[in-house]
């Protein structure tokens, strides 16, 4: 499809404004890369947190690790394989270890301050009520934006993702700053209550709640659709364009390039769009906005964000969390995109360290083993042998472990053709699963 330069929808996008038309900006995060923001992109959002991570490992080597080796395996392995996946996936895979304290590396998206695609947003939205906003973004950059732009006159009320007790999304209000009649629509959740973030694969390709289909259907609906740094790579909102999008009046679909929007905008019906620096397009309209002397887009030289400051806020996360508990999920990931060589490096490291804890050593072990199992079977016989002998010594403290590893040394000892030791070590794996209460699931 014919695209154009990102100059060209400027005299439009006035005149919308102008003329006080309907308008929905539907924003991304693109937005927030330009500077004094400098939010990493998704992609190298995913990358930092991987890079973080596997930088922790170092703790257990007793000799200097190759930090960027380790983490290009990995990266070299998927890409060849077309596997490098989407951030959503990553986060899967460390949410299913890390839990909660995944979200707390979000953090990274806020440590900037607002910048002039912010500041534009906010002033539109504060002074022309046909004008609504929404985002699938978690940072705080617009309502820093908004609130330093009215300067506590007018509060601000937003709408988005929660999370009820019993685990279900819910579409409702979660932070009500006032009662301003219009509110920001954060449909991925925000940083002031991490709990509503929805950035897993599990979270993302989850059915559409029906109020928030009804409230997207609401914003596009007979009214000009202006979307802004928005790549559409999700799994839940983008379908709700693809649904909704011959509603609107009409769509300007603005992007940085080619690559950072997907390809089925292409054939949106009534849609044009357009390539280039965004904030070219938001400095023109900065221009013909009415504004106090006293607003500036960048209050002090500290305001200044560097890769830098990024990539220390991502380090400063990992160290909050349990070293093994880091490694070991690196190592998990390593082995479920096929990275073995990274998968084992690591899981060697747990289990040469000397305070390693039981459970991450049996850990290791099986998932060295899993690794093991094609290229080299004797090996992976040894090493669950090591890890029977661990557990032959202990209480019945991990149970789901202790079955899990007899299953594959069971699977294992049946396909090198031990048919008696398969029996008893699928036997035993059975008890210790009933143990655990859960028959029939893989815990690695």
């Amino acid at each position: 499809m014919y695209y154009y330069p990102v100059y060209q929808c400027i005299s439009r996008l006035r005149g919308l404004i102008r003329n006080k038309e309907p308008i929905t900006f539907f924003v991304g995060a693109g937005i927030s890369v330009k500077s004094p923001s400098f939010a990493p992109a998704w992609v190298e959002l995913r990358d930092g947190l991987l890079q973080a991570l596997i930088k922790r490992s170092q703790e257990l080597s007793s000799e200097p690790l190759d930090v960027n080796s380790l983490f290009n395996g990995i990266r070299t392995y998927a890409t060849k394989q077309d596997l490098w996946i989407k951030p959503e996936v990553v986060l899967e895979w460390l949410y299913s270890r890390l839990s909660d304290k995944l979200f707390n590396s979000l953090k990274v998206l806020n440590v900037g301050s607002p910048n002039i695609n912010h500041f534009v947003l906010s002033a539109l939205f504060s002074e022309n009520d046909n004008i609504r906003l929404a985002t699938t973004n978690f940072d705080l950059y617009i309502k820093k934006a908004f609130l330093r732009w009215n300067s506590g006159n007018k509060k601000l009320t937003i709408f988005g993702t929660s999370v009820a007790a019993d685990g279900v999304s819910q579409f409702s209000e979660y932070i009500n700053f006032g009662n301003l009649n219009k509110s920001l629509l954060k449909f991925h959740g925000t940083l002031d209550c991490p709990a509503t973030i929805q950035a897993t694969l599990r979270q993302v390709s989850s059915p559409v709640n029906s109020d928030l289909e009804e409230c997207f259907k609401e914003i596009i609906s007979d009214r000009h659709m202006i979307v802004i740094g928005y790549s559409g790579n999700d799994y839940d909102i983008f379908g709700l364009f693809q649904k909704y999008v011959n509603q609107s009046r009409s769509l300007m679909w603005l992007a940085l390039n080619e690559g950072s929007y997907r390809g089925e905008v292409n054939d949106f019906p009534n849609t044009e769009i357009y390539i280039g620096d965004i904030s070219a397009v938001t400095e023109k309209i900065w221009a013909i906005i009415p504004k106090s002397s006293s607003i500036r887009i960048y209050p002090n030289s500290d305001d200044k964000t560097t890769l830098s400051d990024i990539t220390s806020s991502l380090e400063q996360w990992s160290l909050s969390l349990d070293l093994f508990e880091v490694v070991y999920s690196i190592a998990l990931f390593a082995m479920h995109i096929g990275s073995f060589e990274v998968s084992n490096t690591l899981c060697n490291l747990i289990t040469s360290y000397r305070n390693t804890p039981k459970e991450f050593i049996l850990r290791a072990l099986n998932v060295h083993g899993i690794n093991s199992k094609r290229s080299d079977p004797e090996l992976a016989w040894i090493l669950y042998q090591k890890a029977v002998d661990i557990i032959e010594s202990s209480d019945n403290e991990h149970p789901l472990i202790y079955g899990n590893i007899l299953g594959n040394l069971g699977a294992l000892a049946h396909e090198l053709g031990r048919n008696q030791l398969a029996l008893e070590y699928l036997h035993e794996s059975n008890k210790y699963a009933r143990a655990g209460g859960e028959i029939g699931r893989a815990h690695v």
